[in-house]
């Protein structure tokens, strides 16, 4: 049987930043959770697959995935690696000041990250593995 941390490496008024590590071994199918928050997930080491509905989703180190507050997803490993990621929690504030009207008019409705994963450019690989040495080096964010 595996096992799952998660500790908080930042947070602010605007996003929290944290470290998760997952080491359940290959399986076809995880146990059923539910998104506590609207998160980012970046993976940093192994694979992590996530199963909504029928829908089938595998994330790298070269993809990141978006997870939507309250709904709840079934997740599995192709390989015994686990994984190793960086999760970023938006604040509401946040998400209402940056994307405005789409926020609200869908919060009427819940605010969703409704999407697959995403292919992430090499600046964004870049900035993400840049965010977390300074976390690591307590370094001032600017």
């Amino acid at each position: 049987m595996g096992f799952q941390t998660r500790n908080v490496l930042f947070g602010s008024d605007i996003a929290v930043v944290s470290d998760f590590r997952c080491r359940h071994p290959k399986d076809s199918v995880g146990y059923q959770e539910e998104s506590e928050g609207n998160n980012i997930l970046f993976v940093r080491k192994g694979l992590f697959g996530r199963i909504r509905g029928n829908k089938r989703e595998i994330a790298d180190a070269a993809s990141f995935l978006f997870f939507t507050k309250g709904h709840s997803y079934r997740f599995f490993h192709p390989v015994n690696l686990g994984d190793t990621c960086t999760i970023i929690t938006p604040s509401q504030g946040f998400l209402f000041e940056t994307f405005g009207r789409i926020v609200r008019e869908r919060h009427l409705q819940g605010f969703s990250f409704h999407l697959p994963p995403l292919l992430a450019s090499p600046r964004i690989v870049l900035l993400h593995n840049e965010l977390i040495a300074t976390i690591r080096c307590r370094a001032p964010l600017i």
